[in-house]
């Protein structure tokens, strides 16, 4: 009767320990996302000075699937982008009228995050992997990251209410421009590849990055290493 009894007991024990063991190690597919990521200070140094950034910044569409941006890299690059980087809160990029209109989602294949410029974190938007689908151009999806960048045009009606559409995309535009040269540079002193791109899937993007009334989606750039080309 104990010997039935041990063996009753150590296979329920067996049992939970087996069911336990998939949370332990991770590999739970329904554990729950985090809401929030709170990222790395950014480097304060690089390798490669701005002139050297200058000088090598170039465009790249392959990229290698199986290499893994470091956390603190892709911080770096995010904060270089529209990061805040002086005391009084203002950004690395400008924009019109100083109105901060400009987002930036960080697609890769744990899911959707938007970038939160003021706080440095990401802020969980979808869980799944949406780098085929909001980027037009195939070989994107191969990139570690696909940075969106969308313009949020209501964000004007308190400082330039009489601006029509079209001169808030104008302005977005702009904007969205020097965000851009900031992540090429940043990319280069980092020895990774990116390239700004119009082919964004803007329907995809608004339905899939849960984007505002008002929201709309510019660009992408793929964030990456480059695909080693064979000699």
């Amino acid at each position: 009767m104990r010997n039935i009894r041990l063996q009753a007991f150590l296979g329920a024990l067996c049992g939970a320990l087996w069911a336990f063991a998939p949370a332990v190690a991770g590999e739970d597919p329904t554990a729950a996302k985090p809401a929030k990521i709170e990222l790395p200070k950014p480097r304060e140094k690089a390798d490669v000075d701005v002139l050297a950034a200058l000088k090598g910044r170039h465009s790249s569409r392959d990229f290698d699937a199986k290499k893994p941006i470091p956390d603190d890299v892709l911080a770096t690059v995010l904060w270089a982008a529209d990061g805040v980087n002086r005391p009084d809160g203002k950004h690395t990029a400008p924009t019109a009228l100083g109105v901060r209109h400009m987002r930036i989602y960080v697609c890769r294949a744990d899911g959707a995050w938007r970038y939160d410029q003021d706080a440095h974190v990401l802020l969980a938007v979808s869980k799944e992997d949406l780098r085929a689908r909001i980027a037009r151009q195939k070989p994107f999806a191969e990139a570690q990251a696909i940075l969106v960048f969308t313009s949020d045009l209501a964000a004007f009606d308190a400082k330039a209410a009489r601006a029509d559409k079209a001169m808030r995309r104008e302005w977005s535009h702009y904007a969205a421009g020097a965000i851009g040269q900031n992540v090429y540079l940043a990319a280069e002193a980092f020895g990774l590849g990116t390239v700004i791109a119009a082919g964004v899937n803007a329907e995809e993007a608004k339905k899939s990055l849960a984007l505002g009334a008002e929201e709309v989606p510019l660009y992408v750039m793929p964030l990456g290493y480059p695909k080693a080309i064979s000699p």
